[in-house]
């Protein structure tokens, strides 16, 4: 763990790697206080106007192409002219449910999610397909913390969240060394190319990157073991197998 220092109140604190983004400060409310005084700063003026047409609104932030207003049109209608007016009827006008008296929807969910724009219908998680619950926040898309840190990891490495788990499934969810189960296998991959090769366990894949991703040295340092002796030592001959040792048949190696 590091030791950095908040930009907003200068306390010191501990950054953990391996938790993601790391942390600029020490807390939310830090994190927050620079966002709303930088808010409150911002100067509109320099910002272009909306390009739809005869608007004279400004876009909604830097690098954007509408205003909040027709931005919300182009999520909920699909363009800028449509404008929907909807009275209170009793059934929620997003999923069809029977919504409270004098309001549009049924609960709290279904109106951020009309907001935002989600088709109507079961959210999946886009990494492991399960069905999302009804509580998700509407701009969530994994069902667990699990499941992101899935999808981060594909993403540092060119991949698709369900690439990466088809990758864990046609390796049955073993080391494609040594064909441990494992839950945590680790991402191999060409330090030149960038090409995923394949899922490893800590022990294969720290052992790979020690002897220089080398073939020849591999292959160089098998040769010594069979002759010097290799799980505390063989006592049958060179070139013996110990009785803890896997076979080649259970490596999938051709003899």
């Amino acid at each position: 763990m590091t030791e950095k220092t908040c930009p907003e109140c200068r306390t010191v604190f501990e950054n953990r790697p391996g938790r993601g983004r790391a942390r600029k400060y020490c807390t939310v409310a830090c994190r927050d206080r620079v966002a709303r005084r930088k808010a409150l700063t911002r100067d509109e003026s320099a910002l272009p106007f909306c390009a739809s047409l005869h608007c004279r609104n400004k876009v909604r932030s830097s690098g954007a192409e509408w205003c909040e207003m027709h931005y919300g049109r182009i999520r909920r209608n699909g363009d800028t002219t449509t404008v929907r007016i909807r009275l209170a009827n009793g059934t929620c006008h997003y999923c069809g449910d029977p919504a409270p008296r004098k309001q549009l929807f049924c609960s709290d969910p279904c109106r951020r999610r009309d907001r935002v724009g989600v088709p109507v219908g079961d959210r999946l998680c886009a990494t492991c397909r399960q069905v999302l619950s009804d509580d998700t926040r509407s701009d969530k898309i994994y069902c667990s913390a699990e499941c992101s840190a899935v999808a981060t990891t594909a993403r540092r490495y060119g991949l698709t969240a369900r690439e990466l788990a088809g990758i864990r499934e046609r390796q049955g969810g073993r080391c494609a060394v040594c064909k441990t189960p494992d839950e945590r296998l680790f991402v191999d991959h060409n330090h030149v190319s960038g090409a995923v090769r394949g899922l490893l366990c800590g022990t294969c894949n720290s052992g790979i990157g020690m002897l220089k991703d080398s073939p020849t040295v591999l292959e160089a340092a098998a040769a010594y073991l069979r002759a010097a002796g290799h799980y505390g030592g063989v006592t049958g001959g060179m070139g013996q197998l110990s009785q803890a040792e896997p076979t080649t048949e259970e490596l999938g190696i051709a003899a």
